[in-house]
């Protein structure tokens, strides 16, 4: 019974915590909590480990990579032009706004405010995170979700996630992205 109360209070945090200014909650900090134990195993992320998240969203976008994922066929040359055209679509209507953090789970999130050319010295863990983007290959009309781009430093190298918002809750992939 201690287990299921506490199960409750957890979620009731997490919701509480992560909502926007209108009430609603925020994609951006729930995406992250289901994010962090897809870090932590595809990464071997530690609790300890801080993980820095700039501080507002970014113009990067990789729909051929999210196609693939969503499709059961080969792509041709003219889907990886469409799939150009769609990144390039999100790049110009592209308005940065604030990424809140979760306020709880067990990943260390850290926001930074850094500029970017700061950040290319370190050895930091940076992750950049797109805006709420509407996924044009899931059959379900309402799918959306955010990129993550996690490296060292902003470095060539990094790991590419897709943080979808599904009727049934949130999902995380592990795109295939040649990134160096």
């Amino acid at each position: 019974m201690r287990k299921i109360i506490a199960l409750i209070v957890t979620l009731l945090t997490l919701h509480c915590s992560t909502l926007q200014p209108n009430g609603e909650p925020s994609i951006h900090a729930t995406g992250l909590y289901h994010l962090c134990p897809v870090l932590k195993s595809t990464e071997e992320i530690r609790s300890t480990d801080d993980v820095f998240v700039l501080a507002y969203t970014q113009p990067i976008s990789e729909m051929f990579a999210l196609h693939l994922e969503y499709t059961s066929q080969l792509l041709t040359p003219s889907d990886a032009f469409e799939d150009e055209k769609l990144d390039n679509a999100y790049r110009q209507r592209f308005s940065s706004e604030p990424v809140p953090l979760p306020t709880v789970g067990s990943c260390s999130w850290q926001t930074t405010n850094s500029e970017r050319s700061e950040l290319y010295s370190t050895d930091k863990l940076i992750l950049e995170v797109s805006g709420v983007i509407e996924n044009p290959f899931d059959d379900n009309q309402e799918s959306r979700g955010f990129f993550g781009r996690l490296s060292y430093g902003l470095r060539s190298g990094a790991s590419w996630y897709w943080v979808a918002v599904e009727d049934t809750g949130f999902r995380v992939l592990a795109l295939d992205i040649s990134d160096g």
